[in-house]
């Protein structure tokens, strides 16, 4: 089980002894740069990437019946706790 406080970071993000923060946010662009191939928006900007990423995920919600806005309440709070965190280093 993942730790619920922190992102999870790419599996080699150790060996490249990289900032958390850092994987975590290498690990989102891979992810969105697959979405934006799978879905042929790559000649796009990443903020209508991330936008229709983000609508796919609301849709997914809504098929597994999960509140959507609470789980962005949640990773809002663990952005912050990972921020705040890699800044006290």
């Amino acid at each position: 089980m993942s730790n619920t406080n922190q992102c999870s970071p790419p599996s080699n993000a150790a060996v490249l002894d990289e900032p958390l923060v850092a994987a975590c946010a290498s690990s989102a662009k891979a992810i969105v740069e697959a979405f934006a191939k799978e879905t042929g928006i790559v000649e796009d900007g990443a903020e209508t990437q991330l936008s229709d990423l983000l609508c796919n995920l609301m849709h997914y919600a809504d098929t597994v019946d999960l509140d959507f806005y609470a789980c962005i309440d949640r990773a809002r709070r663990h952005y912050h706790d990972e921020v705040d965190a890699e800044s006290d280093d």
